[in-house]
């Protein structure tokens, strides 16, 4: 048994008092992060602990004495939304009768090595978009203030 499922085994995992989302859906969102919470630490993918840690994360971009307008929060929140980037192929196919099955096949076995290939672009893309994304906080923060 690894360590981080030794970790976990005599603790319970911590609910999601910890999960905020703010727009359309959340009511429905947080029982959903739980439960992907639950099955990664059932797999070992992280610790009980990792997961405490996440409490003491700063959990907003902005003071809550900003006030912007309702469209400036529409686009950071758009935005927020956007910034990490990943190599999503949702269904490959091919409009070829013929050679087309032969085509999804090769994409489908070339897919995980493009990712690896670019998985240094993707990271550095993510680094950037965050920055840049904290960034935009601080400058609408700053105006706004004003």
């Amino acid at each position: 048994m690894s360590d981080r499922m030794s970790d976990q085994s005599d603790k319970t995992y911590p609910s999601h008092s910890w999960i905020r989302y703010s727009g359309p859906g959340g009511d429905t969102l947080a029982p959903d992060i739980e439960q992907r919470m639950k099955d990664h630490l059932s797999r070992g993918k992280y610790t009980v602990g990792e997961l405490e840690g996440i409490k003491h994360f700063k959990l907003s971009l902005l003071p809550s004495t900003t006030k912007l307008s309702e469209e400036r929060l529409e686009k950071i929140r758009k935005l927020s939304h956007l910034w990490e980037v990943d190599i999503r192929v949702s269904n490959i196919t091919s409009h070829r009768p013929v050679i087309g099955p032969l085509i999804v096949a090769a994409k489908k076995i070339l897919m995980p090595f493009i990712r690896l290939a670019l998985a240094d672009m993707i990271r550095q893309q993510r680094e950037f978009n965050a920055e840049a994304l904290g960034l935009i906080m601080e400058l609408s923060a700053d105006v706004a203030d004003k």
